[in-house]
């Protein structure tokens, strides 16, 4: 039986950069992948430990893992509590109204990068696509703002909605 850990990573008002090319801001992420995270705890234990406890450490992954690492996530805090977000699959949800609306309704769907952990859940694990979906869809069409649980990009500014 595995034991999970959520660690939220908050970097307060100082920004991060997560770069993927060059030395410099050509190209950043929002997140950060498992593979670098992972260098950089063992880059870390390194300064802190010595080179012989890293490669003690590091031969224990050769038979049974220590630990494990996922790609971090978005979260942010709203109205007290946080909200979770996972990367929206490729695949339309459950249940999804394909070919009955409109194509603006679509490409709209098809632009959103983020999903809360619980619309995630409800779209790919549980009853799928509603029809308050469908209207938090069309108003997110149309308010174009961001308000709402869908989100097309993520304002990144640390702050407490109170």
């Amino acid at each position: 039986m595995s034991n999970w850990k959520l660690i939220r990573l908050n970097f307060g008002q100082t920004p991060a950069h997560f770069g993927e090319v060059g030395i410099g801001l050509e190209e950043s992420r929002e997140r950060v992948r498992s593979d670098t995270l992972f260098s950089a705890l063992i880059s870390s234990y390194a300064r802190l430990f010595g080179k012989e406890n890293v490669e003690k450490l590091l031969s224990n992954f050769q038979q049974s893992p220590c630990f494990r690492l996922s790609s971090t996530f978005i979260y942010r805090y709203q109205k007290e509590k946080y909200i979770y977000y996972l990367p929206k699959p490729l695949a339309f949800p459950k249940e999804y109204p394909r070919g009955k609306d409109d194509l603006e309704f679509t490409k709209t769907y098809k632009k959103l990068s983020y999903l809360p952990l619980e619309v995630w859940q409800r779209w790919y694990q549980g009853e799928g696509f509603t029809d308050s979906d469908r209207l938090e869809l069309i108003r997110h069409l149309r308010n174009k703002n961001g308000e709402g649980y869908l989100m097309v990009k993520l304002d990144f500014t640390p702050r407490r909605d109170d």
